[in-house]
């Protein structure tokens, strides 16, 4: 028995694999889940408080006055008082830069500053006075429309190698038209806030990574104790019981050392491993037996095969020392004994007998049925009686014991070698092709007559018809009309007649091959259903001292 291969991954690794990877999506999924929520979270609260910071500016300022900062960029008492508003909320709160800015196409005027250093100007990152205009950065230019709208702005956040990470907050501020007038922008220093956030998903990361380990070699040593271990237990002892070199009984306790108790489907896997080894270990014993008795039987029917060839004529030519005739028979039973036969036989010196048959059924039954029923038709023949009843006495005797119903369909003919006189009876058999010399083979149109073995009573009539020389029959049985091909097409009479014309010079020997080979062709691959039995019978000459015979009888009235 060839031994089983090695899987190519064992199982445990296939198994840890998976749970590996489908821990690392997970812990990954929460990871960015509670780092974003953190990170809004806070994003949120930063937001807030410098848009409350923001529009309490706002809140603060005229729009009208901001307008006229801008144009006349002259300040006064009110322009003071907001300026140091500003120093104010910026000392009071968490809060980097406050200031006021009018956007221009593609630029921004400032208004106010919170810066108090005394460096100045805005490359140096100092106060910027009133009326100082700078270029929009690209963040700022991008959303110019909406600044000349007058319309809020999201905030925004920006990173520089010098400054750090800013958030900026932006409110718009309309003059009395509801114009812009302005926009409050507010400044704050999230670098902090960054580098925590930062630090959040490193703490967090590591703790999701150990907690994802445990909880691996949790589940796989439940996996491996649960799942695997059985699995192999399995595998092991199915791999010995398959490698043994014979499935004996004794090989059906292999199976036993399996000791799963998962109480769930493993357990009951083992537990059909089990019975499914008894059960073959039984089945091959059972096999063992039966194959036995298979070849025996086989042996028998070859011997039986062998026994019913015999017992139909083989060796052609029959009659060597008679030159009146000319036959050829051949029969291929479908399965190893058929129940078709044919037989041919003298008389006495100057008749030539000659049936062909089918019994109903086919295999052993059939084949001893057709023994009876050949031996009674040739018993009672050679009695010299009418063929009409000849087939009155054998149906009446195959009536007597014929428990399985078996009947058979017979068609036997008898030649007078002197006169070629052809009397002939039909118990509902296919009629056979007469073909006259020089000319087309023909159905022979006779009563079909009654199946021998059929009912007890039946009277045949028996026929006859005259063969000049040169004049010859084919007797066949219904397996060669009946021939089915893969399509279940027949073979038919119109195909066979057509075989025989097609042949109809040759010898006897010949045209019977011929017909055999258009069938098999016909056939093809499809299986035999039934026996094939066809039989060739030519009538060359009348016997050559028919007419002294007569004369000596005339003159002799002792003959």
């Amino acid at each position: 028995m060839k031994r089983m291969q090695g899987p190519r991954r064992r199982l445990g690794a296939k198994m840890a694999l998976i749970v590996i990877c489908m821990a690392l999506v997970l812990s990954s999924a929460a990871l960015f889940a509670s780092y974003r929520t953190y990170e809004t979270n806070m994003a949120d609260l930063y937001t807030s408080s410098a848009q409350n910071l923001v529009r309490t500016l706002v809140s603060q300022i005229d729009g009208d006055d901001l307008v006229r900062y801008y144009e006349t960029k002259q300040t006064d008492a009110t322009y003071e008082a907001t300026q140091q508003f500003i120093y104010d909320l910026v000392a009071n709160n968490d809060v980097e830069y406050l200031y006021v800015v009018r956007p221009e196409p593609a630029s921004a005027m400032f208004l106010f500053d919170s810066d108090q250093s005394e460096v100045e100007g805005y490359e140096e990152g100092g106060y910027v006075p009133l009326g100082t205009t700078v270029e929009l950065d690209e963040e700022f230019a991008a959303n110019i429309d909406t600044y000349l709208a007058g319309e809020p702005i999201e905030p925004v956040v920006t990173h520089e190698a010098e400054y750090g990470w800013t958030l900026t907050v932006q409110e718009p501020i309309l003059d009395s038209q509801g114009n812009m007038a302005g926009y409050a922008c507010a400044d704050i220093d999230i670098t902090q806030i960054v580098q925590e956030q930062r630090q959040f998903l490193f703490f967090l990361g590591a703790l999701m990574l150990a907690i994802t380990a445990v909880f691996v070699l949790f589940f796989l040593w439940i996996i491996r104790r649960q799942v695997v271990a059985p699995i192999q237990s399995m595998t092991k002892a199915t791999a010995e019981f398959l490698s043994s070199p014979a499935l004996t009984t004794a090989d059906a306790t292999k199976c036993a050392i399996l000791d799963v108790h998962t109480h769930d489907e493993l357990e009951m896997l083992a537990s059909s491993i089990n019975k499914l080894e008894q059960d073959l270990v039984e089945y091959c014993s059972d096999l063992a037996t039966v194959t036995a008795e298979k070849e025996r039987i086989g042996a028998e029917l070859s011997i039986a095969t062998q026994i019913q060839a015999s017992m139909l004529p083989c060796i052609f030519p029959p009659f060597p020392n008679r030159n009146e005739f000319d036959i050829y028979a051949s029969m291929v039973p479908a399965k190893e004994v058929g129940g078709d036969f044919y037989d041919f036989f003298m008389i006495d010196d100057h008749r030539l007998a000659v049936v062909v048959a089918d019994v109903s059924g086919k295999g052993v039954p059939a084949a001893l049925f057709m023994v009876i029923g050949k031996t009674l038709i040739k018993d009672h023949a050679q009695t010299g009686a009418a063929l009409g009843q000849v087939f009155t006495e054998v149906n009446d005797q195959l009536c007597e014991a014929n428990s399985e119903g078996l009947f058979i369909t017979a068609f036997m003919g008898v030649l007078d070698l002197r006169t070629g006189e052809f009397s002939y009876v039909n118990a509902g058999h296919n009629p056979p092709l007469l073909c006259r010399a020089g000319g087309q083979f023909e159905y022979l149109k006779v009563r079909p007559g009654f199946v021998l073995a059929g009912m007890e009573g039946i009277r045949y009539q028996t026929g006859r018809l005259d063969l000049a020389p040169g004049d010859r029959l084919f007797f066949y049985t219904d397996g060669v009309t009946e021939a089915t091909d893969a399509h279940e097409e027949l073979f038919g009479e119109q195909r066979l007649q057509a075989v025989l014309n097609q042949n109809r010079l040759a010898a006897n020997e010949t045209l019977l091959a011929a017909a055999a080979q258009a069938i098999q062709g016909f056939v093809g691959s499809a299986p035999q259903f039934d026996d094939i039995t066809m039989l060739g019978l030519t009538f060359d000459h009348p016997m050559e001292n028919h007419g002294q015979e007569e004369q000596k009888q005339a003159e002799d009235p002792t003959c």
